[in-house]
C-alpha cells in the first residue's frame, strides 16, 4: 500500500502506507471515512464503476483533497474517491 508525500522541493515521493493486520481494503475505507462530512457517503471509484448512471449522477470526485494521497497499487495512480451530492 503506497501513499504520496510532498518533499520540501514540492516533488511527489511515494512511500509506503502503514501495514496492519486488518488488510488493505479496511484500511483505505477507514482512511475515506475521514473525507465524509456529516450526513455524505464517500465511495472508491471500484464501487462508482458498479453503479447505475443514475446513480453514478449523485456523486462527485472529490479533488484537490490534501489528505488524500493513496496510490492505487495495480496502477500506480492516485485512487479517486466521491461523495454524494446534497
Amino acid at each position: 500500500m503506497y501513499s504520496v508525500d510532498m518533499d520540501e522541493v514540492n516533488h511527489m515521493v511515494p512511500k509506503w502506507s502503514h501495514h496492519n493486520l486488518i488488510g488493505y481494503t479496511i484500511t483505505i475505507g477507514v482512511k475515506m471515512n475521514s473525507l465524509a462530512k456529516p450526513d455524505h457517503i464517500v465511495i472508491g471509484e471500484d464501487l462508482l464503476s458498479m453503479l447505475t448512471d443514475k446513480l453514478k449522477g449523485t456523486f462527485t470526485q472529490l479533488s484537490n483533497t490534501p489528505d488524500w494521497n493513496y496510490l492505487r497499487k495495480t496502477r500506480g495512480k492516485i485512487y479517486s474517491v466521491y461523495a454524494n451530492l446534497r
